[in-house]
């Protein structure tokens, strides 16, 4: 990760800290009662439940990973295009996470259900947020055009490789911490 400068990662940690506030904010507004908010996050995650009605381990994890790898490719990729687009995807994610606060405390009244979703979270908000300042970098390295920020990309392989890791992580977390609560 020494590839990576902090002005990178503060940028998207700021970008990501915005998106929660403003996950909160739209909650508060949007959702006045609990179905309301299920309405609106049960169809994001529709996906990953049809696909795993038994809750197997293994296939759950991996759906799981598929999806954040997808998401940090998403970010990575749009950063090859321009360093706004990655942050959107940053913001995009601290919104969901701001919502997913908002109507915890406030709707189902569980703040306590908070430290369920944090473990993996740990894992999981790294590893979205170094991607977010890989594609800062991507988007601000572009000597040479194209191939030079697939070169710059070639460079950060030791990044890439923490990303995958915590993904890994953070997905096996989530499968097992699912498993428990349904």
């Amino acid at each position: 990760m020494r590839y990576l400068e902090d002005t990178e990662l503060k940028i998207v940690s700021k970008t990501f800290l915005v998106g929660i506030l403003v996950g909160v904010i739209y909650g508060a507004v949007k959702f006045q009662n609990v179905e309301q908010f299920l309405g609106f996050i049960l169809p994001i995650f529709e996906d990953i439940i049809q696909n795993n009605q038994d809750l197997k381990f293994l296939p759950l994890m991996l759906d799981i990973l598929r999806n954040n790898l997808l998401a940090v490719a998403l970010t990575i990729a749009l950063g090859l295009i321009h360093r706004f687009l990655a942050q959107a995807v940053i913001m995009i994610n601290g919104i969901l996470l701001g919502v997913v606060f908002y109507a915890t405390i406030f709707l189902l009244h569980q703040p306590a259900q908070l430290w369920q979703i944090l473990p993996h979270g740990v894992f999981e908000i790294p590893a979205l947020l170094i991607s977010g300042a890989l594609a800062i970098k991507l988007s601000s390295d572009s000597k040479g055009g194209t191939l030079g920020r697939f070169q710059v990309l070639a460079k950060a392989k030791h990044t890439l490789l923490i990303i995958l890791v915590l993904l890994i992580i953070a997905a096996a977390i989530e499968s097992s911490l699912i498993a428990t609560l349904v």
